[in-house]
């Protein structure tokens, strides 16, 4: 029986309300089985709803089904990264353990060989004790040698000290004679000290330069303007002054000349020593006094 579109209901009924509606006649025929149609109806309606129903239950038990296979699964999956975790530890204690043996292992080399070194060392006397190889030990004892002395060579007292002595030329190896005259070279040969010729001199007499000299202003504050192994001038008083040598005389017995601006040299009151030369300078009335140009030769 067709379905009326805008009711949904059967053909049927929606005549009959039409026919009901327009104040027809109605036959108890018609209304029977429009009744029997709406029973029909009513029951597949049931019918329709049941089957629903019984679907809803089945989808529900298989929602249910779902969460208990997905709880197993994940108790399953936890159970797994436990065990996973569990074996990951048990390596690393493992790997740890390997460690520990071979740690164990190498302290008890370092004992052994600690061992030993110490039976070596007390079997050995008082001294200083030098390692001669592997895990040997020697006493040993500081030797003096040419030149150098020890005192407490083997340290059994106390820290071993060395000198080094003055070394005699018999001990140096070098070429030559070695005495008072003479002296090492670099190239370690012994050797006579000898002074240059002068170029300017001629004829057969010997040269021989002047040991000190110097050219000062004696006025006011003395000023030394050129000079040769000469160190300073002391002034002690007008005319009076003293040259010392930078370098000593072998002796007083030099040869002194003394030129000045003045008159001249009071040789009565002249000084000598191998260190310094004294002298006065006098004016024409014999006073002494200052000089502006003053110069000493020395001759040795």
């Amino acid at each position: 029986m067709p379905v009326n579109p805008g009711t949904g209901l059967y053909e049927r009924p929606w005549t009959f309300a039409a026919n009901f509606n327009a104040g027809d006649d109605i036959e108890r025929a018609d209304l029977d089985a429009v009744v029997d149609d709406l029973v029909a109806a009513v029951n597949d309606a049931l019918t329709v709803l049941t089957a629903a129903t019984t679907a809803a239950s089945q989808a529900a038990a298989y929602a249910a089904g779902a969460a208990s296979a997905g709880a197993v699964a994940g108790a399953e999956a936890g159970a797994v990264a436990a065990e996973f975790a569990a074996a990951t530890k048990v390596a690393e204690a493992q790997a740890f353990a390997v460690e520990a043996e071979a740690a164990r292992d190498e302290a008890q080399e370092h004992t052994t060989d600690v061992l030993e070194v110490k039976a070596a060392l007390l079997a050995e006397p008082n001294g200083m004790l030098s390692r001669v190889g592997p895990m040997v030990v020697a006493r040993r004892t500081i030797t003096a040698g040419v030149g150098v002395s020890i005192i407490n060579g083997d340290g059994a007292s106390g820290n071993p000290t060395i000198s080094v002595d003055a070394v005699p030329a018999s001990e140096i190896a070098a070429s030559g004679t070695a005495d008072a005259t003479t002296y090492l070279r670099g190239d370690f040969a012994w050797a006579v000290p000898t002074v240059p010729s002068l170029t300017t001199a001629t004829g057969l007499a010997p040269s021989y330069a002047a040991r000190a000299w110097v050219n000062f202003n004696g006025t006011g504050t003395v000023a030394i303007r050129a000079s040769a192994n000469v160190s300073s001038i002391t002034d002690n008083g007008a005319g009076d002054y003293t040259v010392n040598f930078a370098e000593d005389m072998p002796d007083a017995n030099y040869a002194a000349i003394v030129t000045s601006s003045l008159v001249g040299v009071d040789d009565s009151a002249t000084v000598k020593t191998a260190s310094a030369f004294r002298f006065n300078i006098y004016n024409f009335a014999s006073v002494k006094t200052d000089a502006a140009n003053v110069s000493v030769v020395i001759f040795r």
